[in-house]
């Protein structure tokens, strides 16, 4: 059976971010923006502040370890856009927090979309690429106001929710993100950040992989 290609993809499945920036903006480029935009918000501002909540509910004991590597995670996935190392401190120990993220990912993308802003990516969706896309964000939106200042304005409300919404879940539920449980150690953390560089690393080659083929 021949599969219906993407009657928005006027370019080669394998150029698709590259439309983006396509100064002709021909074909599918303003649907393809759009769609890319969506996932932006999220590393930027929403991860960044779940990281906050964890560290602010960890132990008094366990706090200054906590904030350190919660400080790191969260500005990987603020600069580069590589999430795997925040969402894995709390998929598994608090799988209920996974499940508000979803929610919350599924309706702010529906919000991007119903605003109509268009934005896009050519690394993995962080602050740098947000920056580097600016001019052409508020180009293809109808202006700055209308595309990547609202863009965040929205991630940044989003952040407010996501913290607001795990302080409270974590507290209230008990969850043993790291630093809360009382058998702790040193090591437990050392491993967890192990764990979260091996994960970045696996993320980071994927993207870089999938660029290259762009």
């Amino acid at each position: 059976m021949r599969l219906k290609r993407n009657p928005t993809a006027r370019y080669p499945e394998t150029g698709e971010k590259r439309t983006v920036s396509d100064e002709k903006k021909r074909g599918g480029a303003f649907a393809l923006a759009q769609r890319l935009g969506r996932s932006l918000m999220l590393p930027i501002a929403t991860l960044p502040a779940a990281g906050l909540a964890m560290w602010h509910t960890a132990r008094l004991s366990r706090r200054r370890t906590t904030g350190a590597l919660m400080i790191s995670v969260a500005l990987t996935a603020f600069l580069t856009g590589i999430t795997e190392p925040l969402e894995y401190a709390f998929a598994y120990e608090a799988f209920p927090l996974y499940a508000v993220h979803a929610i919350l990912t599924g309706t702010s993308l529906a919000l991007v979309n119903a605003l109509g802003i268009k934005d896009g990516f050519a690394f993995s969706a962080g602050g740098i690429d947000y920056l580097i896309n600016l001019g052409k964000s508020a180009e293809l939106s109808g202006g700055y106001l209308a595309g990547p200042v609202l863009l965040a304005g929205i991630g940044l409300a989003y952040g407010v929710v996501y913290y607001l919404l795990f302080r409270f879940l974590i507290v209230l539920l008990g969850f043993k993100t790291p630093g809360r449980d009382e058998d702790e150690s040193d090591l437990d953390t050392f491993e967890f950040a192990a764990a979260a560089a091996v994960a970045a690393d696996r993320s980071k080659q994927k993207v870089v992989h999938s660029h290259r083929r762009a």
